[in-house]
């Protein structure tokens, strides 16, 4: 092994060990000696990606796919660092490259199709998919993540199909039984969803996003008391799920739970004050509790989602109760304006107009 090798092997491990500045001094180093050595160029990209100036780890790595086109791990440093600038089609045929230099590679090519399918680019994604099921039927993560394009493509029926195949030659990929569970409980089929729901957290109790959608089916199944004990659960595993949190209270509000569901609001618009359905549920149990700052919360809720007629009417009624007319009478007219079908707005509306004498 050369001297040079042995530096560049000691300056990735600094950077390796997050020990940048130091990886940095030794590469330089390298490259002031020979500014065309590949590895040092592909090393001084990886620390520049570590310090999130793409810009350069991505001139470093082109620098050094120029000099060894057949350096995948600069095409792929490549790919990622123009990800990261925004630069998708050029991303995009830097991963493509590598797929073609490495044609049996089933996760490779999986990679390629899960980044088309964050870029929203279906087809594209469900192509490279299908490749990898056909020339590997036993890679059990490309069938379930053909299923999730599916999905998003309206297939539910295809989707679920392929998330059993999934399971077929990957029994113990979670994933695939809460996706098949969410495809099955798209399909109206709740006690098929709920199994699959259980059959994951068998396997996985610790998955936190699993404990909350079979709350969400059961909840669907006229089962709240489970339902709540599935949230709760959610929740003790990942005490920021804000959607646990939102769905906890909008269960304790429906069975009259006023000063839990308002804890359970709370901690959602604390989390998040721009969650426009949390603010007005929040604004509602506030009114329903008899609180005086629930004219403020609707108000905030109306600013975040103009469109929400429930609460524009309580915001309304909560005027009409301090006296304000007017005030109550404009709240009903935007209520009627945004939802025009809504009956209960334009009752408010011409109840509140007959007391002011207009009608």
């Amino acid at each position: 092994m050369s001297a040079t090798t042995d530096t560049l092997k000691t300056a990735q491990e600094l950077q390796r060990a997050g020990r940048v500045d130091e990886a940095e001094h030794i590469v330089r180093q390298i490259l002031d000696a020979d500014p065309q050595n590949a590895a040092a160029l592909q090393l001084m990209g990886n620390v520049a990606q570590q310090r999130g100036q793409h810009g350069q780890a991505a001139d470093y790595f082109q620098r050094a796919v120029r000099l060894d086109s057949g350096d995948l791990t600069s095409q792929i440093g490549l790919g990622n660092a123009l990800l990261r600038l925004g630069r998708a089609d050029e991303a995009v045929a830097c991963f493509r490259n590598v797929v073609a230099a490495r044609p049996n590679d089933a996760q490779m090519q999986n990679d390629l199709g899960v980044l088309l399918a964050n870029l929203g680019r279906w087809d594209q994604a469900a192509e490279c998919f299908q490749q990898v099921v056909v020339a590997h039927p036993e890679f059990g993560p490309a069938h379930n993540n053909l299923g999730n394009v599916l999905n998003q493509q309206g297939r539910t029926a295809e989707a679920v199909e392929c998330f059993r195949a999934a399971l077929r030659v990957a029994p113990d990929l979670v994933q695939a039984y809460n996706n098949l569970a969410n495809g099955l409980k798209a399909l109206g089929r709740l006690d098929e969803a709920i199994e699959q729901y259980r059959l994951a957290l068998r396997i996985s109790p610790g998955y936190a996003e699993g404990h909350y959608n079979l709350g969400l089916a059961l909840f669907e199944s006229h089962k709240p008391d489970e339902a709540i004990a599935c949230y709760r659960e959610a929740l003790r595993l990942r005490p920021d799920f804000v959607e646990a949190h939102f769905n906890l209270g909008c269960l304790f509000k429906s069975q009259g739970l006023l000063p839990e569901a308002l804890a359970s609001f709370e901690q959602v618009v604390a989390a998040r004050p721009d969650f426009a359905d949390a603010q007005a549920k929040l604004g509602l149990t506030l009114k329903a509790l008899g609180r005086a700052e629930a004219a403020t919360t609707l108000a905030r809720a109306i600013a975040l989602k103009p469109t929400m007629t429930e609460a524009r009417l309580a915001l309304g009624d909560l005027q009409l109760l301090d006296g304000h007319l007017e005030a109550a009478i404009a709240s009903y007219q935007d209520a009627a304006r945004h939802n025009p079908g809504s009956v209960e707005a334009h009752t408010h509306l011409g109840n509140a107009l007959r007391a002011a004498g207009r009608d």
